[in-house]
């Protein structure tokens, strides 16, 4: 099995309605890919079966892929 993870390494993004959730601000969650990538390793996984797809998901989740 294959892994596809989807991220922006940027934390959440700006949001035009901020009144829906507001405890989230724009860059929570943020992490580095080399976390990531550590968190990936510690729990076993095997890196040759994930592909990582950078950027947030207007952008990189697109019918092409």
């Amino acid at each position: 099995m294959n892994f596809y993870a989807f991220d922006s390494f940027q934390g959440l993004p700006m949001v035009n309605d901020s009144d829906v959730f507001p405890q989230f601000k724009p860059g929570m969650l943020c992490t580095t890919e080399e976390s990531f990538r550590k968190k990936i390793k510690s729990v076993n996984l095997p890196e040759n079966r994930i592909r990582l797809i950078k950027g947030f998901y207007q952008n990189s989740l697109t019918s092409e892929l």
